[in-house]
């Protein structure tokens, strides 16, 4: 019986001791430190850069950005925290070999070592003529028929027509 007290009890000690509140080495949980203004780019057609402006949470923390590419050549760039600003402007010059369809990722690397979230810029690098916005219009008189539930007129005006 002596031994069945002693081994609740001890165990008893064992678990009180083993769990506690606080833990001395935290693991670290990346945020979303970056912000860009724009995440699909299409290049410029005369510069062929692309460009959007980042902010950052957390300026003071960042020790650099690091840009990767992802399809297409490596291409691996590193931003150093001295040429970083609140509202930083970056670019990134669209190369021959260039994929159509690429990605840049950005990541912040913090003083103690820690990264934030990967950043992803989606890059559409197709040349030529695309539709990239759809609107519908009902006839080119712009008159309306009984039945149709949408403005032709509006939409006409907008368009400028």
């Amino acid at each position: 019986m002596k031994n069945i007290l002693f081994m609740v009890l001890s165990f008893s000690i064992f678990l009180l001791f083993s769990c506690s509140d606080k833990e001395e080495n935290e693991p670290f949980i990346p945020v979303d430190e970056i912000i860009s203004a724009k995440t699909f780019l299409i290049p410029n057609k005369d510069t062929k850069v692309v460009s959007t402006i980042l902010n950052f949470k957390n300026i003071d923390a960042i020790d650099y950005l690091m840009v990767r590419k992802s399809g297409g050549n490596s291409y691996s760039v590193k931003i150093d925290r001295n040429e970083l600003t609140a509202d930083y402007v970056f670019n990134y010059v669209v190369q021959k070999t260039d994929p159509q369809n690429f990605r840049l990722i950005l990541v912040a690397v913090y003083k103690d070592g820690n990264k934030s979230n990967d950043l992803s810029l989606n890059v559409d690098n197709r040349w030529g003529f695309f539709i990239r916005s759809v609107s519908r219009t009902a006839r080119v008189t712009g008159s309306s028929m009984d039945g149709e539930n949408f403005q032709t007129l509006i939409i006409l005006r907008q368009n400028g027509m």
